[in-house]
């Protein structure tokens, strides 16, 4: 009997989709905002460097002045914000006069959407706020419209002011009265300097400027216009800003020791006093009585200035060309200190 050949039939391919039919999902795009930064001061740092690490955005050039002279040397030194920015690897251009004609077509040239600009000290163009297409974009230490102008951080130390901020605005041509995008508050600590107030405010506006910037270019964020109540406006510190008189009280004279630190510093002169005298530390008003406002006087090896509400404790001081001393030593030298008769002026 024949054997029954048994066929096998093999199994059936499994249907493979060629992959030209293969839906494929797209990654989404994503559309960088084109933008200049520029700044010169330590300040816009923080706010600068947050900016430059959103992917949200592409970084086309960091404006900054050229490098000035300093020190006894009278080396070069870069601005904060040149420093950065070459570390960084960001492309960097010195601009010593920004409202001049080349300068401003040489930054138009660029085509950003818009700038990005903290603590630079010129005054912005109209050509160039109108030039780009959502405008320039500043950081201003301050609760706008109060402390407007170029010194806001010692202002604001100086009126005693409890509460301050950063206000982030959209730049028009008048100093700091441009519409407002954003404010963040920050209280001032009764022991407050210019310099730690100003860190904490740079870190504080770093934290929020990029969500900031980026709904002002995406139409989120709506500029909203200031109001002139309660508008102050603050100028340029210079070196006699920072005397003190025998007619401010001691508490003002604290305020005005932390406002202009590091520079320009607070000083007095008078009788008994060898030529400007640099209070380089000083400690909180304490009581006293007993002394005409503005005697300097020598008590428990503490050098106190005294002044309308209290006095004011020298810690160490810096007699013109001298060395920085205790307020103790400086006053056993003089002999005017020792028998009462030190006197500031007016």
């Amino acid at each position: 009997m024949a054997k029954t050949k048994i066929q096998k039939i093999p199994p059936m391919p499994q249907s493979v989709p060629h992959e030209s039919v293969v839906p494929k999902l797209r990654e989404p795009t994503v559309t960088k905002h084109r933008l200049i930064l520029i700044g010169s001061g330590a300040f816009g740092v923080p706010s600068f460097a947050a900016v430059a690490a959103d992917p949200r955005f592409d970084v086309l050039a960091v404006i900054t002045p050229p490098a000035r002279a300093s020190g006894r040397a009278k080396e070069l030194t870069p601005t904060p914000v040149a420093h950065w920015a070459a570390a960084a690897g960001l492309r960097v251009i010195e601009i010593a006069r920004i409202r001049n004609p080349d300068s401003i077509a040489q930054v138009l040239e660029l085509q950003a959407d818009a700038a990005l600009l903290v603590d630079f000290g010129q005054i912005i163009p109209r050509d160039l706020l109108s030039g780009l297409k959502h405008g320039v974009v500043n950081l201003h230490p301050s609760l706008l419209p109060r402390h407007r102008g170029a010194s806001p951080i010692p202002a604001s130390i100086v009126a005693g002011d409890a509460v301050t901020g950063v206000t982030t605005m959209l730049m028009d041509e008048g100093v700091d009265t441009g519409p407002t995008l954003h404010v963040v508050t920050a209280p001032i600590n009764e022991t407050d300097t210019a310099v730690t107030l100003e860190a904490r405010l740079a870190a504080l506006a770093a934290e929020g400027v990029p969500d900031t910037l980026a709904g002002w270019l995406q139409g989120t964020i709506p500029a909203v216009a200031q109001l002139s109540e309660g508008a102050t406006t603050t100028g340029l510190l210079d070196r006699d800003a920072g005397r003190i008189s025998a007619t401010v009280s001691a508490v003002d004279a604290y305020r005005r020791w932390r406002a202009y630190q590091p520079w320009p510093g607070v000083w007095v002169e008078g009788v008994g006093i060898d030529g400007r005298l640099i209070l380089a530390e000083v400690g909180v008003p304490v009581p006293h009585q007993g002394d005409e406002h503005g005697a300097v006087v020598l008590v428990d090896d503490l050098l106190l200035l005294v002044l309308a509400d209290g006095a004011l404790p020298l810690l160490h001081v810096k007699p013109a060309g001298g060395r920085e001393m205790s307020g103790g030593a400086y006053a056993r030298g003089r002999s005017e200190i020792l028998s009462g008769r030190a006197r500031i002026t007016p």
